[in-house]
């Protein structure tokens, strides 16, 4: 996980504004964004790639950590009129590209310091012959429906690096929402897909992974976690 100078301002809306209005707010939030040192240096790769399409680079967004307020917030939902439109298309590839250079599996608006209710993510593949098992994707308004039986794992987060720690989530979730374009989506996730979406859920409500541990006995560093917990895990599955 990377780790970055954090600066963001906490880009909320205290009161409810018109589609128009969050539209300019979020097309300002972006250009300030690109105007910061990354994204010079990230566009200037971009821009030197072989056979790069320039045309609509997106902008690295600056991760917030664990104390900034808008990850306590509660995000507010995405009209139906901003969805499919330049701006939230912008906003929404910006959040992919922002989930991937900090090596993430997931990403929530508010952890951009955005509060909306939305959310990239993907589910990596084990299989060598193929990349994804989910492809990355940004799931706009969701609600999630959780099954009975729950399953204890690791996870951590990118708005508090380096920490893991355990975490009781639902193995089956049934998921509905919208994409960036505004049709709707409706489905089922198990196993790592439902842990994902569960917390990334969890951060349009203010919460955090912490939050859901039920004991902190099992919260490590990142690299202690690797270095002693990891193996003593694999021992026991073997």
């Amino acid at each position: 996980m990377s780790q970055r100078k954090h600066e963001a301002t906490p880009f909320k809306w205290d009161q409810v504004v018109s589609p128009e209005q969050m539209l300019v707010d979020l097309e300002r939030e972006l250009s300030r964004q690109r105007s910061l040192e990354r994204n010079r240096s990230f566009q200037l790769v971009m821009e030197t790639a072989e056979s790069a399409d320039t045309s609509d680079v997106p902008t690295l967004l600056e991760i917030v950590r664990l104390g900034h307020p808008t990850l306590r917030d509660i995000a507010q939902p995405v009209p139906s009129q901003v969805l499919g439109t330049p701006v939230f298309r912008s906003f929404a590839r910006s959040l992919l590209a922002s989930m991937f250079e900090a090596e993430g599996v997931g990403l929530a608006s508010p952890q951009v310091a955005v509060g909306l209710r939305c959310f990239a993510y993907y589910v990596p593949s084990m299989r060598q012959e193929q990349a994804f098992e989910v492809a990355p994707r940004v799931l706009v308004n969701p609600t999630v429906s959780l099954g009975n039986e729950e399953v204890q794992d690791w996870e951590g987060c990118l708005s508090i690096p380096a920490l893991r720690g355990q975490v009781p989530r639902a193995h089956t979730i049934h998921v509905e929402g919208w994409d960036v374009e505004g049709q709707p989506v409706s489905f089922e996730a198990t196993g790592f897909h439902a842990r994902v979406i569960q917390h990334e859920y969890d951060h349009l409500d203010g919460i955090v992974f912490l939050d859901r541990m039920p004991s902190t006995l099992s919260l490590a560093f990142e690299a202690e976690w690797q270095r002693y917990v990891l193996p003593r895990s694999r021992e026991k599955e073997g």
